[in-house]
């Protein structure tokens, strides 16, 4: 462990990460960092600094902490195009002496060793060249948020922006983002009283495993608005239930359960034009085939442009930088018949009875990410029929001729109904 001042960090792969700073939230000051390089018993290290600065009546104290630089060399790019190399570190060999940097004492060193991994690039899974659902006057009452009750503090601003202007790539550009891109985690869909469906993948804790004990502990599901700071109700996750063969890389069985239960944060909302379940295609005989909507449509918080870059999407009225919609949209898609998703270069082994493909030929309409575990709603005409798909993963966004690709709901309608209840689904 590193002491700081008030603030502590641990060196964990190569990260200082912080672990606990004190304070409320505040508007992001403006912090100047510098940084350098030393090398000490042959590890190269980048130490960021800062004054100690002063807003209003109260002083940060200054800023300082450590990250691990990987080799200079280029790590050996992917002859893919879904895999990229990143440097990894572990420990070596013989341990080395305590050092103080700084200020900041390193014990329980060891001698490092690189190696350059190949892994499969993040599955782009926010509603890309959609509109706003209160524009178009839409009801949504089944459309449910997945949200993080964390906060951030005033320290975590500061140290963000100082690794933002010192360029590192452990920035968490925490600085750039509104309140509301805080905490939204992920979408969902209610399809019971009391049951709301989400992708399994979306079940994580902060290190990205699979952890119910830790949804249910931070997170929290939103029902009742389309709006994501204002209106609705929200409501604790009772229980997590997980689909035992998820299995995230080939987007099989990405599915899961969570029951909801009122508690004392919960705003009673008994209106069904506002809370109300979404039916699920296939509960009912005549029902088309997955395939066989004529137009499909996801709904979605999430990014707003095909690559997370800051261009005008993702400016508010008030030319404020937005990455994530806070308003409710949708983007219609055209249903992709599953045997033509499966000789789709980027999907050869993934497309089994489980998932559903949809996109746009052209591009420039898709999910994206922070909708994961949200709709994609079969529709009659202007109107939400029935629930067809959860959005799952997929390469890329919006990209031409490049569909996503959505678990289908029906083909789990089995082990929904047992989990659920047989007659708790809208029929």
């Amino acid at each position: 462990m590193v002491a700081v001042g008030v603030r502590r960090y641990k060196i964990t792969d190569g990260m200082a990460e912080r672990i606990e700073a004190d304070g409320g939230l505040t508007d992001l000051p403006q912090v100047t960092v510098t940084h350098r390089e030393l090398v000490r018993d042959g590890i190269r290290y980048r130490l960021y600094t800062s004054a100690p600065q002063v807003f209003g009546e109260e002083t940060i104290p200054a800023l300082a902490s450590i990250t691990l630089v990987p080799p200079q060399r280029r790590c050996p790019l992917s002859p893919r195009p879904d895999t990229m190399g990143i440097w990894q570190v572990s420990a070596a060999g013989r341990a080395l002496p305590d050092r103080t940097i700084n200020g900041m004492r390193l014990a329980r060193r060891t001698r490092l060793a690189w190696r350059c991994m190949l892994l499969r690039r993040p599955h782009s899974v926010g509603v890309v060249g959609g509109t706003r659902v209160r524009d178009l006057q839409q009801a949504t009452p089944w459309q449910a948020e997945f949200y993080s009750t964390a906060r951030y503090v005033r320290q975590d601003f500061v140290a963000d922006a100082a690794m933002v202007r010192a360029g590192s790539p452990n920035a968490e550009y925490l600085n750039q983002r509104h309140a509301y891109e805080f905490h939204h985690h992920c979408g969902g869909v209610l399809i019971a009283p009391q049951w709301v469906l989400t992708a399994q993948h979306c079940i994580i804790n902060a290190d990205g495993a699979i952890d119910p004990d830790y949804v249910r502990r931070w997170q929290r599901i939103r029902l009742g608005t389309q709006d994501l700071v204002q209106g609705g109700a929200t409501y604790a996750i009772a229980k997590v239930v997980l689909h035992p063969d998820f299995n995230e890389r080939r987007f099989r069985n990405d599915i899961a359960l969570l029951r909801i239960a009122a508690d004392a944060e919960t705003v009673p909302m008994d209106d069904p034009k506002r809370i109300a379940p979404l039916r699920i295609s296939g509960v009912r005989a005549d029902d088309p085939l997955p395939d066989d909507w004529v137009i499909m449509a996801v709904y979605g918080w999430g990014t707003m442009t095909a690559h997370g870059d800051d261009t005008a999407p993702h400016l508010d009225d008030k030319g404020h930088l937005l990455h994530e919609a806070r308003e409710l949209r949708m983007v219609r898609l055209d249903p992709v018949p599953r045997a033509v998703c499966a000789r789709n270069r980027h999907y050869r082994g993934v497309v089994t009875d489980g998932v559903v493909c949809a996109g746009y030929g052209p591009g420039g309409r898709d999910s994206c990410q922070g909708d994961s575990g949200g709709p994609l709603v079969g529709m009659n005409g202007d109107d939400p029929e029935a629930l067809v798909g959860i959005v799952s993963g997929g390469y890329g966004c919006a990209l031409p001729n490049v569909p996503g690709i959505y678990t289908n709901v029906a083909h789990y309608l089995p082990w929904i109904r047992k989990v659920v209840g047989a007659g708790a689904l809208a029929p």
